[in-house]
């Protein structure tokens, strides 16, 4: 039997991204199996900060292959307790991006895994985030969007929070500015899960928020930061760079174009779902055996 450790990161974001690598690395480890490439038996076992324990099911990729979760803090290495130990390397996967100007962060954690994603070498479009659909689901594209400002600045937000609130007005079911967004992971993910788009500084809310295909405008502080994170390829999207952007720049440079986009979206979404209620058969039978 194969018994393999994989060291989780501990930062937020880097564990975000390191679960698309696993979730990925699992579906190949399962298809190996079941098509005689290795091992049939295997055990994988994640050593990861108990911070991360509500997302223990959306690691869970095969349903006959339950993993082992690791919270006692131990990162020793002993020879005969596993066959193979990975630790994601922030440092060297950040290396390969520097390397590969056009690739992400979880295209590098997936080579120095080494069972993907390989969009570097390969060209294959990859996914850049977990999925994130055994913990929310929830509507795309409402008509009416609610919208969440992440404070990047005390005064330059408020200013962007005050336009959206004089030009949305009754576009918007709900528009939040979000100054304390607090420690607690899953209650993180359940606030920004409530959204429909989110601004704000590149960070954990805005990953996730991508994850879950929120309409996203992140702002990061460095060229080296938004090549690592960034979330290029959501279907509503945009990026700015800067320390402190002003809420003018914010609104030409990104709004305008996202909230152009969303409200496309939105129609074809809502278009394909009259269709569909439409299409449905009405029964006029009474009785359930007519029906």
């Amino acid at each position: 039997m194969d018994r393999i450790c994989i060291k989780c990161p501990d930062d937020p974001r880097d564990f975000m991204m390191a679960l698309a690598v696993i979730q990925d690395y699992g579906v190949r480890l399962a298809t190996g199996a079941a098509k005689d490439m290795r091992e049939p038996i295997y055990e994988v076992t994640y050593r990861m900060n108990d911070r991360f324990q509500f997302l223990e099911p959306c690691m869970q990729i095969v349903s006959n292959n339950i993993p082992i979760f690791d919270y006692t803090g131990w990162d020793g290495r002993i020879r005969g307790d596993f066959d193979c130990f990975f630790e994601f390397d922030v440092t060297s996967a950040k290396n390969l991006v520097h390397e590969f100007p056009d690739s992400h962060g979880t295209e590098a954690f997936g080579i120095l895994l080494g069972g993907g994603p390989l969009g570097i070498l390969t060209g294959v479009d990859i996914p850049r985030w977990p999925i994130l659909e055994k913990l929310y689901r929830d509507e795309k594209y409402p008509v009416k969007p609610k919208v969440a400002v992440i404070q990047w600045d005390e005064i330059e937000s408020e200013k962007f929070y005050n336009l959206l609130q004089y030009n949305l007005q009754d576009k918007s079911d709900l528009l939040s500015l979000i100054v304390n967004e607090g420690d607690n992971l899953e209650k993180k993910l359940e606030l920004i899960s409530n959204y429909d788009i989110v601004i704000g500084p590149g960070s954990f809310l805005t990953y996730s928020a991508a994850a879950m295909e929120k309409a996203v405008i992140e702002i990061y502080p460095t060229r080296e930061e938004a090549l690592w994170y960034n979330s290029q390829g959501l279907k509503v999207y945009e990026c700015i760079m800067g320390k402190c952007p002003k809420a003018e720049f914010v609104w030409a440079k990104a709004w305008e174009a996202v909230w152009e986009k969303y409200r496309e979206l939105s129609s074809i979404m809502n278009k394909e779902e009259q269709i569909t209620t439409t299409e449905l058969p009405v029964y006029t039978a009474e009785s359930v055996d007519a029906r």
